[in-house]
């Protein structure tokens, strides 16, 4: 890589560099895990569930893990199911924080040849105890090979899980009560092409055409319906399906109940002045919900569709959410100096969404590719109305430029407000990074078979330092021979910067496993920074969770990569410095990795994904993933709303405690406040403050002296004590010894 990095800045690679290990590791012993099937953090960061099984598939079993808060320690199992059936590959585990202070746990199940399924559902309370299960059996009627499950949770509070069976014949879908303020949580309907009694109201849904892989749902609320947006396959190509569900779910109802009938948006557009083709779909190449107050647009969709199997007949379609197509872009006819093109398997359209100066100042980026991958472009396009508005490969604004194609599943990011990145690669060319503007115009661009490549689905990421942020890029051969990553930290610069392995000699990175993202964590907070790695033997066998404890350095982003060994080197986990590229912690004795297995800390997966931190608007979640836009994720993550980075809620001192402990905490913004102590079940024991506050430079202290609402002394053992502060939450452990 000598002729890439020498023309980077010298400083960053000369700072002093010493791995070191400054806090232990603890292991949990795992049965093994499944292809990109993710151990999933809860919302407040109490405790993770592991879905472990043999290579095999058999046996397998589902475990909750305790947590410390504060510091990520794994203190015990609090759940452990030896009965699992197993896992699909690419389908997670939901977890739901409940309005009433409850944790629901979603854990899709299949045997490994698809001859039985169940989802069970845990009730939990928030700290991870169990209290109740339900298990929805749909023998052989089980999960789509990389389609999630989805809920929304504005007020009726529905899960939704597309279903299908192995041989593809049954098809389904199941809708769950996931609001357990009625008491029905867990009461489901089933909708099925054979009319299967899984649940207590079913019904037979003939119409269901089956599932495309790789595509999933979104889920969003219509007054007194929530619609169920499902992209299909059909004999003709494919579809993209509304099914509606009542949003007014009372106790009594039979929740939740289907309003038929279904829209097929392709045959409700059919007579229309904007006939919608749906050739096909590309796999994993996502739909797009943009809701009211996105890019200052009413909620629609947006839906990438190409020709199935060459990849040169590609279209791009708005529908608005009641599924009338509002635009047509069309990349095969559409404009002279577009030639025919298709879509890279799990390559996103990217959003820029208020951009300043800019007319119009909503744009989307769309990477396209021909089926050979020797012909790519990327279209700049108005997304109001689909107008082509410039693309790279104009020579009159980037003379010159080719785009070889792109690798499967890096997605573009936005490296700052009018920046953006794509990495771009093909047979028989250079690898490239390119540094575009939001009006098609190249910002930097850097072409050199020293950037090695990219790794399939590991996509680059942002980190949100100072001065300017970082751009982090892994790269690597396909054969795992070499590996390195870049990282650039003078935006649109694609020379300054440093490599990791130059910053650190005698450095010698193995290859990223694909799917296997970066992680990036923040360790502004006071205390340990922890994360959890998932391990496995490369062929399978046994595994383990490993838990790395660091100390925290107020202000400090830091890189997180696992590589899995090849040749003479180790699997190993690397905790890297990023304003500086110092290795603060290195370990190499991984196990190794397993695809699509993400690395986890407490604030859930470790995938900042296409967006910087900073940049975060309301209503978009952590991962950039656009299915996702309402309170909770479906990946455990509570990030829809970025945290106030004034609020805060300290541990209490002392601790542990008797008979008195101070609690120092911190809001933002004004807003209704409520401070309150659980015991170990999620039992409320104390309410100590329940009103309207507004911020105060040095904050708030209330004290609470071990008694409860009842003026009776509480007992010995731990307890909760959780802020809420408008959307911001933290939970922190109180110690009572007497």
């Amino acid at each position: 890589m000598n002729r890439f990095v020498a023309a980077m800045t010298v400083v960053a690679m000369m700072v002093s560099v010493g791995a070191t290990d400054v806090a232990d590791t603890i292991f949990l012993d795992t049965l093994g895990f499944e292809d990109d099937v993710d151990v999933v953090v809860s919302p407040n960061r109490e405790f993770m569930v592991v879905p472990e099984e043999e290579e095999d598939g058999s046996p397998a079993r589902l475990r909750i893990i305790d947590l410390d808060p504060a510091t990520g320690r794994y203190l015990g199992i609090l759940f452990q199911d030896d009965l699992a059936l197993g896992y699909e590959n690419g389908v997670d585990p939901i977890i739901i924080l409940t309005e009433a202070a409850a944790c629901l746990i979603l854990v899709p199940q299949e045997t490994e040849d698809g001859s039985d399924a169940k989802l069970t559902v845990l009730r939990t309370t928030a700290f991870g105890g169990f209290l109740d299960r339900e298990d929805i059996e749909l023998g052989d009627l089980g999960f789509r090979e990389d389609v999630d499950g989805i809920w929304n949770g504005y007020t009726g509070a529905i899960a939704f899980f597309p279903l299908e069976s192995e041989n593809q014949l049954v098809r389904g879908v199941l809708a769950i009560d996931v609001d357990d303020a009625d008491g029905d949580w867990g009461s489901c309907r089933l909708l099925s092409t054979d009319g299967r009694a899984a649940c207590a109201a079913n019904d037979s849904a003939l119409w269901l055409p089956g599932l495309w892989e790789g595509m999933d749902p979104v889920a969003y609320e219509m007054g007194d319906r929530l619609r169920l947006a499902l992209p299909v396959s059909t004999t003709t190509g494919s579809d993209l399906l509304f099914l509606d569900f009542d949003n007014d779910i009372v106790p009594g109802d039979v929740p939740p109940e289907f309003m038929t009938p279904h829209v097929s948006v392709k045959d409700a557009n059919a007579g229309g002045p904007k006939p919608l083709a749906f050739p096909g779909y590309e796999c994993d190449v996502d739909i797009v919900l943009l809701e009211p107050g996105q890019c200052e647009v009413g909620r629609s969709i947006l839906i990438p569709v190409e020709l199935d199997g060459t990849g040169d007949v590609a279209d791009l379609y708005k529908v608005d959410q009641w599924g009338t197509a509002q635009w047509v872009y069309s990349m095969d006819g559409g404009d002279p100096n577009v030639t025919i093109k298709g879509y890279e398997k799990g390559v996103d359209l990217l959003k820029m969404c208020g951009l300043p100066g800019l007319d119009p100042p909503n744009r989307l980026a769309v990477p396209i590719e021909n089926s050979t991958g020797a012909d790519a472009d990327l279209l700049i396009l108005d997304i109001t109305n689909l107008l082509l508005l410039a693309h790279l490969e104009d020579p009159a604004l980037n003379p010159a430029l080719t785009i070889p194609g792109y690798e499967i599943g890096v997605d573009l990011v936005r490296w700052t407000t009018i920046v953006s990145v794509a990495a771009v690669e093909g047979a028989g060319s250079d690898p490239g990074l390119l540094a575009f503007r939001p009006d098609g115009s190249l910002a930097d661009a850097v072409f050199d078979p020293d950037l090695l490549g990219f790794v399939r689905s590991v996509d680059p990421i942002v980190a949100p330092v100072t001065p300017f942020p970082a751009l982090i890029v892994p790269v690597g051969e396909d054969d795992g021979s070499d590996s390195d990553v870049i990282v650039f930290t003078n935006p649109p610069s694609l020379v300054a910067g440093y490599s990791m392995e130059l910053v650190n000699p005698p450095l010698e990175l193995s290859r990223c496993q694909w799917d296997v993202d970066l992680g990036l964590i923040d360790k502004s907070e006071p205390g340990e920074l922890w994360l959890c790695v998932p391990e496995e033997p490369i062929g399978g066998g046994p595994g383990r969770l490993r838990f790395e404890l660091t100390a925290g350095l107020p202000g400090d982003r830091v890189l997180a990569l696992a590589t899995n060994g090849v040749g003479a080197l180790p699997a190993s986990l690397y905790l890297m410095d990023v304003p500086t590229g110092n290795i603060i912690l290195e370990r190499n004795d991984l196990l190794g990795l397993e695809t699509g297995l993400d690395m986890a800390n407490g604030n859930g997966p470790v995938t900042p994904g296409d967006t910087p931190d900073f940049l975060l608007p309301t209503g978009i979640d952590r991962d950039g993933d656009p299915t996702i836009a309402w309170r909770d994720s479906p990946t455990g993550v509570a990030a829809d709303t970025p945290k106030p980075a004034g609020s805060f809620l300290e541990n209490s001192f002392p601790n542990p405690f008797n008979p008195t402990t101070t609690i120092r905490y911190g809001i933002e913004n004004r807003s209704h406040v409520s401070l309150r102590v659980y015991n170990v079940a999620g039992q409320l024991v104390r309410t100590l403050v329940d009103d309207v506050q507004s911020p105060r430079p040095k904050g708030f202290t209330v004290e609470w002296n071990g008694l409860n609402d009842a003026g009776r002394p509480v007992s010995s053992g731990v307890y909760f004590v959780r802020l809420v502060a408008g959307s911001f939450t933290q939970t922190r452990k109180a110690v009572l010894l007497k």
